[in-house]
């Protein structure tokens, strides 16, 4: 027991000192130096955000709506071109569990919104409803963004406000996520 308590400690000495690096090695970039988590990620989201914004007023857009693939944090940075996305992968991979556990859910919500937000728009355009395909297209826009907005939260760190019992971890619960909808 004691060696495994051992082991245990020097692992989690050996994450913080990994953490502690990174933080100095992140610092002037778009990654933030507490969480690791960069808020380029969410250039990704907000693409997606303005198309369906631009459906109320040109429903033809909804095929680009549909066409919008998800991308993983990793896979974002690894086709982003930006120079920071080698340094912004170490950095997710290692930041504290708090951070990425509640950053990941809120992307999976997000991901799974656009889905659903856009067969609801769909089908608000078969409707021929000019007014339904606004309202349906702002709509699923507001809750979208204010997702994004619990992750900008979550990247700067202020995530502990959301705090969860289930995972003890931080961000938005998803009884808060349900009551967006």
């Amino acid at each position: 027991v004691r060696i495994i308590n051992t082991v245990a400690v020097a692992v989690m000495d050996s994450a913080e000192q990994k953490r502690e690096t990174l933080r100095q090695r992140v610092s002037e970039t778009t990654i933030n130096d507490v969480t690791l988590l960069s808020t380029d990620y969410c250039n990704h989201l907000n693409e997606v955000v303005m198309m369906i914004g631009m459906v109320a007023d040109m429903p033809e857009m909804l095929n680009e709506v549909q066409g919008w693939k998800p991308k993983s944090y990793q896979e974002h940075f690894e086709t982003s071109g930006l120079s920071i996305g080698p340094l912004a992968i170490e950095a997710y991979d290692n930041c504290e569990a708090k951070y990425r556990n509640a950053f990941d859910r809120d992307v999976a919500a997000f991901n799974s919104r656009v889905a659903a937000g856009a067969k609801e728009v769909a089908e608000a355009i078969e409707t021929g409803d000019a007014e339904f395909v606004v309202h349906s297209a702002n709509t699923l826009s507001k809750q979208l963004q204010a997702i994004i907005d619990s992750l900008g939260a979550i990247i700067h760190g202020a995530a502990d406000q959301h705090a969860t019992p289930e995972d003890d971890t931080d961000g938005l619960s998803q009884d808060d996520i349900d009551a967006l909808f």
